[in-house]
């Protein structure tokens, strides 16, 4: 599953652009450059894979964390992530306080519930 930077730029969190791709799954880590493109793989639990959203890239199904999810992780990331004023629109404000509140600690929980 794609996450990181990468995600938050697609989402329009953040204007910066990521030079590496960071990979969840659940058996290989380390750092790999295929072509051009540099990833991260970072080895993660089963109980990680969560909001997945799945799209349709060059013939090929590839997951990446849908937005609430990847909200989410920049909240776990950055205690107070400044760029972001309020909800985005695109992020579902049920979805996003449902999934929160079955996986984040109440610190996370708080912060989220307060955009």
């Amino acid at each position: 599953m794609f996450g990181g930077l990468h995600v938050y730029n697609l989402y329009h969190f953040t204007t910066q652009i990521a030079e590496r791709y960071t990979i969840y799954n659940t058996t290989i880590s380390g750092k790999k450059i295929i072509g051009n493109a540099k990833f991260i793989f970072k080895k993660v639990r089963p109980s990680f894979f969560y909001g997945i959203k799945t799209k349709m890239i060059t013939g090929r199904l590839v997951n990446f964390m849908s937005p609430e999810r990847a909200l989410i992780e920049l909240y776990k990331e950055k205690e107070n992530p400044e760029f972001i004023k309020g909800i985005p629109s695109n992020i579902d404000r049920i979805k996003l306080t449902k999934m929160a509140e079955k996986y984040c600690d109440k610190n996370v929980l708080q912060r989220i519930k307060k955009i």
